[in-house]
């Protein structure tokens, strides 16, 4: 509750810089599983006498509202802060706490490294749903090099799980919308050595002729013509 009053007065005083090291240690103090928790007073926060909000969106929409009047050089320290912060987490390798960072950050261009290696942990622990929706997210990215990437994980993870139409989506909008595109990678080791410093035209026919795919490419996929009933 001190770190929740000292960050909301803070940015109110418009000590921005401030008021981001209380959501960092308030974000730290945070050790709840990542996928939720049944005790639902914990991740409440009474705003009001009759007004409670959820503790992960209350920290998000808060940090959101620094970043928004926060001057270019205040940004500049915050943006250390969160840098500092996110190394950390990264180097726990706690699946719990980088999905808080990316709940609590998510606004914040870390954003993008922290989603990278949190799909990688979400698939080395036997959760590709959850992985996807982090991949989706990834997908969204304003930066279309990030975009690209994303899709061609996207892809590949698809035809490893043998969803086989959402694969062929994914190759389209490679081709089609990041063609010229060049596809790094977003981390060491996150996409096949064959699908990085390529194009996205170039990756989406690497891709093509994967054994699995061919069916599914060679199927018109075309509308008919004519009335339907």
């Amino acid at each position: 509750q001190y770190w929740r009053s000292m960050a909301a007065g803070l940015q109110q005083q418009g000590d921005l810089e401030a008021a981001v090291d209380y959501l960092i240690l308030l974000a730290s103090q945070v050790d709840r599983d990542a996928f939720g928790s049944d005790d639902s007073d914990s991740v409440m926060v009474a705003i009001e006498d009759t007004l409670r909000v959820d503790r992960d969106r209350w920290m998000r929409v808060l940090f959101e509202q620094i970043l928004e009047t926060a001057s270019e050089e205040v940004r500049k320290g915050i943006d250390a802060k969160v840098q500092v912060h996110l190394d950390d987490v990264l180097t726990s390798q706690s699946l719990s706490r980088l999905s808080q960072f990316v709940e609590h950050f998510g606004s914040h261009k870390t954003h993008i490294a922290a989603r990278a290696e949190l799909v990688d942990l979400l698939l080395k622990r036997g959760e590709p749903l959850l992985a996807e929706r982090h991949l989706l997210q990834l997908q969204r990215a304003d930066d279309p090099s990030t975009a690209a990437c994303a899709t061609t994980r996207l892809a590949s993870l698809f035809i490893e799980f043998a969803k086989y139409e959402e694969a062929v989506t994914c190759i389209d909008q490679l081709a089609d919308r990041w063609g010229d595109v060049m596809v790094s990678s977003l981390q060491e080791g996150w996409l096949e050595q064959s699908l990085e410093g390529i194009s996205g035209a170039e990756v989406a026919a690497e891709l093509r002729q994967h054994p699995a795919m061919r069916p599914w490419l060679e199927t018109d996929r075309s509308w008919y013509d004519g009335k339907c009933e």
